[in-house]
């Protein structure tokens, strides 16, 4: 019995041979093995740019989304000039108004003002230089303003160069139906960029045109106050509102937008 436990216990040892037999393995093999497993370690390496790509096809979301090209100039649905809106740009950094520029009137009109109730024209003649365009006679407008810009209109004319007045003057309801325009096209926060309010608009006013063609608006900037326009906003070139300190003064500087 004895020889035959001595025999087992012999049989037991050789089964705890294969963990030796690894350690014992030659270091040729063992490079091997790491080589060939190195592969799948390494190969997942290569799947997070595929993961990170993913968001770059996605759509944007947000205001900038909501104008994804620029927009023709053209007329409302209540036949008044509405201008080309540029598409906000996601690279752009914001620009900042002038601390020292404020807008040419800051007190509120009021709805029942008699001023707020004078309409525009609607309708009315095409822009000869851009057909695209109004070119209306400047009913409605401050007095002041309506002599100032047929005056510039003939030093325009001298000059070889066309102005036409593609929105001069809009009552209270105008300017709702504008804003309301740009709400709908743009949505809130990108209209509020180029409709102000008809409390704070210089066109309820009578106080302000807008300039068309490019080369109008560019002629008439270069004047510098001279004929009692200037431009507002660094957004929207066309814009001008009319004030005799210009003439003595100057223009002030612009502001970013409507809004600010």
């Amino acid at each position: 019995m004895a020889g035959l436990l001595v025999l087992a216990a012999a049989c037991g040892s050789d089964q705890a041979a294969p963990p030796a037999a690894v350690a014992d393995a030659s270091p040729s093999s063992a490079v091997t093995s790491a080589a060939v497993s190195s592969p799948a370690v390494s190969s997942p390496a290569v799947s997070p740019p595929a993961a990170s790509s993913a968001p770059a096809s996605s759509a944007p979301t947000g205001p900038s989304s909501a104008v994804t090209s620029p927009t023709a100039p053209g007329v409302s649905s209540s036949g008044t000039f509405v201008p080309a809106v540029p598409a906000p740009s996601a690279a752009a950094a914001p620009v900042a108004p002038p601390a020292e520029a404020t807008p040419a009137s800051s007190a509120p009109i009021d709805r029942n003002d008699p001023v707020a109730v004078v309409a525009g024209p609607e309708g009315g003649a095409r822009c000869s230089a851009a057909t695209e365009y109004a070119d209306e006679s400047g009913e409605g407008l401050d007095p002041a303003v309506a002599a100032a810009w047929d005056a510039a209109r003939r030093a325009a004319t001298d000059a070889g160069v066309h102005l036409c007045l593609a929105d001069g003057k809009r009552s209270w309801d105008q300017q709702v139906a504008i804003a309301q325009d740009y709400v709908d096209k743009y949505g809130a926060e990108t209209a509020k960029k180029y409709a102000l309010p008809p409390e704070s608009s210089e066109h309820v006013r009578g106080l302000a045109v807008d300039v068309q063609p490019a080369s109008a608006y560019t002629w008439l900037e270069a004047r510098k106050g001279s004929d009692g326009f200037c431009r507002t906003y660094d957004n929207e070139p066309w814009h001008f509102e009319w004030s005799a300190a210009h003439i003595t003064e100057g223009c002030p500087a612009t502001v970013a937008h409507p809004a600010g």
